[in-house]
């Protein structure tokens, strides 16, 4: 761990030297490609070109070798990446290009890229771009970086955008007269900002048109990290007057939005295993279609402006399904079966597979296996029969429950299936029948926290026929024959004390032929065991999220283009209302009443205007922007005490936000569970950085001493401040207190984190949530 200076006068002399890092020596790549002088990719660069032939990529369009038509060469269009973003080849880069043709947009191109060596253990810088091989345009350029994001940022948000804006007039300076901003989500990961993000949609007749314009991403540091453009040529156009007005679309949404509670896998939270959130989700998603990103699916559903009708992405009519309001398959019922103390042995556990219906009674044993399962899984014993006639079957029992978890005909999946010729033998209701009985069977003391939605069952997964379609290249035939779906789906719902539990899965797959079960799969994440937390208590109102959601989705009216169906190709383009949100809506807490954010909150869910002018506005607009720090009910709070818990979950999203493993039972007495920081204290005390105990005291305020201790520890110190009596004392009000906390206060001080104040450290006063913010930025710049 490396830092930039010692202040002197704090530590006496005891070789401190040896804690700081000494120069590092840049590492010489070994196996280094010899320099092609003169290639396309630069003076001496590495080359590597498209063979002769044709290759499908899963982009759409094909890999050939170039024509001799295209307009633009591949060395007009490597320079014209390099002047358009400024920058330069160096000898120890690697060049490779291909071209490819046929892509949805009719646009042949250049594909380039040129790739940095490793460099000190890490990767190397990537540099990748699209070129229009006949107009020259840039389509698309990325700029990926070895090495982490600067911190803290260097440009604002707004001179990010005039960035942007910037490249885009550049670029493109005819098309950038014709668009508007639209709604995207900042590059957030687990150690804060990756980029800043803006997306600007194509114009037409007045209306948006998000299925082309342009999307740039600009780093931390103010560079161009992304840059993508799509603009289609070949298009046509509705009339751009909507029957329906925006009030009216506002009070579809309205009239068909509702919300249901469920489980979730927490996604700010990084974890050996997935950590739990209670949220309300809602049965409209906002769409998150992208201008500038190809063309992508409009989402899961809008609203039609001529017919007032919810479409999905192909343009059919779509019934919005209601929020499942789960009854329990016995409501009252029991919820968890009853748990043996040690592993079923394989006798035991081959009778219970057995004991199956679907299994005849002359089936074979082929294999035995006890699988441990590790850390979120329960032993499981899975067997292997061998029917009569030869179709095999696997069959898994838990070892801890004696049920059984899944199960697999093993039949092969065919290839050749013929088109139906009419309805299926076996109906969707007599299908939902047949699972439904089966799982009373298998799953008969779990039947109080099963439930069975009404839009069960659907189709099972799509196979084709082999011959439907011809070689993927521009000229081949299209689909002729429909998809086959040969088995119904039925999905259960797994209730946590009456609240929707997605982390567990339980489904039946039902032959539409036979009427037999084919496939079954059942894993209950809440079970003793799992090692996952599940949060408890009141959630609020539905209603109250109900309006969250309504008040963060507004009804937009757009052009989009359509899919076509089967093919993926794009459609037609209609006028629409697209319920768009300015932020992720992830769900809505149902225990805190907050936007769930991934990697903690966002940027724009924070307002600046409370901290302007205060003398820590620079670090705490850095570290809340960056979702490094988290608002209170809403609030900055500048002044307000930060509490110990708070404290340590920035800490922890600032410098080691991948988490780790999670205690099967909580730690502390006073951090259970569902307490909002409570991986992040778990974490800091798996590394060290606090002490263990009975309680913790995670809601009470930090002391300047306890903020000391915990970032020596961060350090790497703590050894060194077990060491009496070489310590000099430069405050007063340190008198008398540990040789521990001497240390303490001499170490941040002399790493530049902490100050005193008129020559006091001021050990026992709380410490604000501005001074942590500053800590925690002079931390960063340490690193």
């Amino acid at each position: 761990m490396g830092h930039s200076s010692v202040k002197k006068g704090v530590f006496v002399s005891l070789g401190v030297a040896a804690l700081l890092a000494g120069p590092v020596v840049p590492a010489v790549a070994a196996g280094a490609v010899p320099i092609v002088p003169g290639g396309p990719g630069g003076p001496g660069l590495p080359v590597s070109g498209t063979p002769g032939g044709v290759a499908s990529t899963p982009g759409g369009g094909v890999v050939q070798a170039p024509p001799k038509d295209a307009r633009v060469s591949i060395d007009a269009a490597k320079q014209k990446v390099m002047d358009a973003f400024g920058f330069r080849v160096t000898p120890d880069m690697t060049f490779n290009y291909s071209f490819m043709s046929g892509a949805p947009d009719g646009r042949r191109r250049w594909n380039l890229s040129w790739q940095t060596p490793p460099f000190q253990g890490g990767p190397g810088d990537s540099y990748n771009a699209s070129v229009d091989a006949d107009s020259g345009a840039i389509l698309s350029y990325q700029h990926w970086k070895g090495k982490d994001q600067a911190f803290p940022p260097t440009v604002t948000r707004e001179q990010a955008r005039e960035t942007a804006l910037d490249l885009v007039k550049k670029l493109q300076p005819v098309e950038s007269q014709q668009i508007t901003a639209w709604p995207v989500q900042e590059a957030m990961g687990p150690q804060g900002l990756l980029g800043f993000v803006f997306a600007f949609a194509r114009v037409q007749d007045g209306v948006p048109f998000p299925s082309n314009g342009f999307r740039v991403m600009i780093s931390p540091d103010g560079q161009v990290s992304s840059y993508d453009f799509v603009w289609s040529t070949n298009v046509l156009f509705p009339g751009s007057k909507p029957a329906l007005g925006e009030g009216q679309a506002q009070a579809t949404l309205a009239n068909t939005l509702r919300v249901s509670a469920h489980y979730i896998p927490d996604p700010s939270k990084w974890a050996g295993v997935a950590q739990v959130r209670m949220v309300y989700q809602a049965n409209v998603a906002a769409s998150t279609i992208t201008p500038g990103l190809g063309y992508a699916p409009v989402g899961p559903m809008v609203l039609d402006a001529s017919s007032a009708q919810w479409i999905d992405g192909n343009g059919n009519s779509l019934s919005v399904p209601d929020a499942p309001t789960p009854t329990p398959l016995m409501p009252g019922g029991p919820e968890v079966p009853t748990f043996f103390s040690k592993p079923l042995d394989e006798s035991a556990a081959e009778r219970i597979a057995r004991s199956l219906s679907e299994l005849s009674t002359s089936a074979t044993l082929v294999t035995s296996n006890l699988n441990d399962g590790g850390r979120g899984q329960h032993p499981t014993w899975t067997f292997t029969f061998t029917e009569p006639d030869n179709t095999s079957v696997n069959v898994g029992v838990d070892a801890m429950s004696g049920e059984v978890v899944s199960f697999n005909t093993g039949r092969p999946i065919p290839m050749n299936e013929k088109s139906a010729a009419g309805p299926p033998a076996v109906t969707a209701d007599q299908a939902r029948r047949v699972a439904l009985d089966f799982l009373k069977r298998v799953l008969p003391n779990r039947l109080g926290a099963l439930a069975v939605p009404e839009n069960q069952p659907e189709d099972g997964p799509i196979l084709f026929n082999k011959s439907m379609a011809g070689p993927m290249i521009p000229a081949g035939p299209a689909i002729v024959k429909p998809p086959i779906a040969q088995n119904y789906v039925v999905n259960a719902l797994h209730l946590h004390h009456g609240v929707i539990d997605d982390l567990s899965n339980v489904s039946v797959s039902v032959d539409k032929t036979t009427g037999q079960v084919t496939n079954y799969y059942a894993r209950f994440a809440d079970d003793p065991g799992m090692g996952i937390n599940y949060p408890e208590g009141q959630p609020k109102p539905s209603e109250q999220a109900r309006q969250a959601y309504l008040n963060a989705i507004h009804m937009t009216l757009a052009y989009v283009q359509l899919m076509q169906p089967n093919s993926g190709e794009p459609g037609p383009v209609r006028l629409v209302y697209v319920p768009v949100s300015d932020a992720p809506l992830i769900g809505w807490d149902a225990l805190t009443g907050q936007w769930i954010q991934p990697f903690g909150a966002q940027p724009g869910n924070v307002n600046l205007d409370e901290i302007r002018g205060h003398w820590a506005e620079k670090e705490l607009s850095a570290l809340f922007q960056a979702g490094i720090m988290q608002p209170v009910n809403g609030k900055i709070a500048p002044d307000q005490p930060i509490t110990r818990g708070d404290f340590v979950a920035a800490l922890m999203r600032a410098v080691s936000p991948y988490g780790g493993p999670i205690p099967d039972m909580p730690s502390f007495e006073d951090v259970p569970s569902n307490h909002p920081d409570y991986p992040y204290i778990e974490w800091a005390l798996q590394r060290g950085w606090i002490d263990a105990g009975k309680q913790f005291h995670p809601d009470e305020p930090l002391t300047r001493i306890a903020m000391a201790d915990i970032l020596v520890r961060e350090q790497g110190y703590q050894d060194l401040t077990k060491v009496t009596g070489i310590f000099q004392n430069p405050y007063s009000d340190m008198s008398g207190r540990s040789d521990r906390e001497l240390a303490d206060a001499a170490v941040v001080t002399g790493l530049g984190l902490m100050r005193g104040s008129d020559g006091k450290f001021l050990p026992d006063d709380p410490a604000s949530r501005a001074q942590a913010a500053v800590v925690l930025y002079r931390l960063l710049e340490l690193k």
